[in-house]
């Protein structure tokens, strides 16, 4: 690490169900989905989408409210993998 602030031209959000392993806190989340929400920023706006992932070898698709595939942008992409149940705070 060099101090330099990370930078992605991607950001997606999947909203996934979760459960929580032990108790000490452990979670498990569902990454696998036949289909569930999330959001994707890129150059400044973001939009809501559904993602879906069917099994454990196959691509992980992202689709806008209209049922359309996103194509992401060129460039680094960060995928962060979200609890269903909490609220998302973006500025």
């Amino acid at each position: 690490m060099n101090g330099e602030q990370l930078t992605f031209s991607n950001v997606i959000i999947q909203n996934t169900n979760w459960s929580k392993r032990d108790a000490k806190g452990y979670l498990a989340f569902q990454t696998i989905d036949s289909t569930s929400d999330g959001y994707y920023f890129t150059k400044g706006r973001g939009i809501h989408i559904t993602w879906k992932k069917t099994s454990d070898y196959s691509p992980t698709k992202y689709y806008d409210d209209n049922g359309n595939e996103i194509q992401l942008n060129e460039g680094k992409t960060y995928i962060a993998i979200a609890q269903k149940d909490r609220t998302l705070l973006y500025s």
